[in-house]
Order: structure tokens, then C-alpha cells, then sequence
């Protein structure tokens, strides 16, 4: 223990000494994490109020503090980092990568409902290329925006037809009920030798765009539901 010397001048001839204990207040402070925007929605009405609260939006995040008029403890906030869908980060999982015809068909298998635009006929094409054992001829692209091509299989000849791209229907953040219809590409790639089969790549060129136009959807679904309160672009801490 270290020794601390007190020099103390008593006036008046009366020397008083106290001893006081002191507690450091510990400060219960709310920082809420939240995944949707509906869940964003509902903490700021619980927990916040026009008068006090900020909002502030960006194409990344929304910060929310809760009463901006605390200034002797931290201010209680929340945070929502838009979350993307499990539909969205399925998807993305495939896209720009080269595909078989058994990988893309189990994958289309698994989709959901209504998510697939004409998914049944889409199957039943790339199907086709299982059977494929030479490509005659190059890829043909007609006016319906279809890519064609002529094959050999162990049963003779055939044609078979793609679209050059099709439309999904997906939410592209978490628990949003926006549901975005987004134009995926379709590229056959030529086997380079008899034994490979064709390969296909899926891509999503304005998908930067749907992002974009899903995130204004969202700042804007949550403007109208927090009417009043004080939201603006930005960020807040």
C-alpha cells in the first residue's frame, strides 16, 4: 500500500476531518443490434419519441439514438446493418460461378414456389444437357432472347433451347416484405473436349441496382411508419 502524506490547516482553531464513500454509478445503456427494418420500426416506437430521437440512413446502415438530450450518461442506440435474405445470399452463391447441369437443377430444385419465373420448363431444358456428347455447331440466339444449339447423344440427335435469361422473385433483405423481381443472365460455356459436358454461368449484371432500389424501398417504408420523428441521411455516431 502506497503512503500518502495530507497536509491539513485547521482555522479558527477547529480541525474537522470526514470520511466519505463514494459509488460509481454503472449505467445500464442500451445498444440494440437489429436485422429487419419491421424490427427497427417496432424498438423505436417502444423505446423512443419524437421530440428526442434521431435517425439517421445511409445505403449501409440506420442509426437510431434514442433521446439526444442525455448528456451526463452514454446515450442509448440502436444499430440495423441491412441484412440480406437467405433467398438473396443463396443465390449470390451461385452467380458468376461455372455450373453443371446436375448442380443447377438441384439447386433449381430447391427453390421455393413462385420464386422461379416458368421454372418447370427451365428444368426440363437444362435437363437436356445430361444427354449431350458433342455440340454441333456454335449457340444460336433468337430474337426471344433464347439460346439454341444442336447436339449428338448416344440416341441421336436433338436441339435444345435456354433462355438467354430469366426472372427470379426474391426479398433481398431480411424479413422485408418487398419482393424484388431480378433478371438473372444465362451463359452456356462449349465443351472444349468430348468427354465435358456444357457448362452454365449464371450473373446478375444491375444487381448493384436492385440493391440500391430495395434500400430506398426500406428508408422509405420506415419514414412513413415513424412519421414525426427527426430522420436524416447520414450517420450519428
Amino acid at each position: 500500500m502506497s503512503e500518502v502524506n495530507v497536509n491539513v490547516t485547521p482555522e479558527n482553531g477547529v480541525l474537522r476531518i470526514e470520511k466519505a464513500d463514494y459509488q460509481i454509478h454503472s449505467w445500464n445503456t442500451r445498444r440494440y443490434n437489429i436485422t429487419s427494418m419491421d424490427s427497427l420500426i417496432d424498438v423505436v416506437k417502444a423505446k423512443g419519441n419524437k421530440k428526442n430521437s434521431v435517425i439517421f440512413h445511409s445505403d449501409n446502415e440506420v442509426q437510431i439514438i434514442f433521446d439526444d438530450s442525455i448528456q451526463d450518461r452514454p446515450q442509448d442506440i440502436a444499430t440495423y446493418h441491412f441484412k440480406k435474405s437467405f433467398e438473396f445470399n443463396d443465390w449470390s452463391k451461385v452467380f458468376g460461378q461455372k455450373l453443371s447441369q446436375k448442380v443447377l437443377v438441384n439447386f433449381l430444385k430447391t427453390r421455393i414456389p413462385g420464386e422461379v419465373e416458368d421454372i418447370e420448363n427451365l428444368i426440363a431444358n437444362i435437363q437436356k444437357l445430361k444427354i449431350v456428347t458433342e455440340i454441333i455447331g456454335d449457340y444460336q440466339y433468337d430474337d426471344n432472347n433464347n439460346v439454341s444449339f444442336f447436339f449428338k447423344s448416344k440416341d441421336g440427335e436433338g436441339s435444345c433451347y435456354l433462355p438467354k435469361s430469366f426472372n427470379i422473385f426474391i426479398p433481398i433483405f431480411n424479413e422485408s416484405d418487398n419482393v424484388s423481381k431480378i433478371e438473372v443472365e444465362l451463359e452456356l460455356i462449349k465443351p472444349k473436349s468430348e468427354n465435358e459436358k456444357p457448362g452454365i454461368i449464371l450473373t446478375c449484371p444491375k444487381l448493384e441496382r436492385y440493391i440500391k432500389n430495395a434500400v430506398d424501398f426500406e428508408i422509405e417504408k420506415m419514414k412513413k411508419a415513424l412519421t414525426g420523428y427527426l430522420v436524416l441521411a447520414g450517420k450519428g455516431f
